[in-house]
């Protein structure tokens, strides 16, 4: 069940996260250090971060 959450929240990062990578904000390796940076965050955080832009 872990492993299926950690997935989703990847998906979601990934998702939320990756067109900045393929505009060329951030090298692969810049991105992948954001990433593990992101996931060292608390959860409420890394949720907040990740509906940031939403609309409710």
């Amino acid at each position: 069940m872990l492993s299926w959450f950690k997935k989703t929240i990847e998906c979601d990062f990934d998702k939320r996260f990756s067109h900045f990578l393929k505009a060329g904000w951030f090298t692969k390796q810049e991105y992948n250090r954001i990433k593990n940076l992101f996931y060292q965050l608390p959860k409420e955080r890394q949720n907040s971060l990740l509906s940031w832009g939403d609309s409710d």
